[in-house]
């Protein structure tokens, strides 16, 4: 049930399940999950991974996952594959 996301993430345990702590794969920046009860992490994770997906983009270049403010969306590339273009 691995699923492939965020190369840097941090699982802490919690009274009656768990939380995560997910990284941009550029800037470090991160996004917590809403609190998870559950008794594995495993699925803790598979939770945790699908609520935090709506917070990162993945580069399709080079498939890192990236925060918002790292992701280029008008080449659908992070912004070390595509920097962003401040000419207008």
């Amino acid at each position: 049930m691995a699923t492939e996301f965020t190369a840097k993430y941090v699982i802490y345990r919690i009274a009656g399940g768990f939380q995560l702590h997910f990284f941009c794969d550029v800037c470090g920046c991160s996004y917590s999950s809403s609190p998870i009860r559950s008794d594995s992490s495993d699925t803790a994770r598979a939770i945790a991974i699908a609520e935090a997906r709506r917070h990162f983009n993945r580069c399709h270049r080079c498939n890192r996952w990236v925060c918002g403010q790292c992701y280029n969306e008008d080449e659908m590339e992070c912004v070390d594959c595509s920097p962003h273009n401040d000419i207008k």
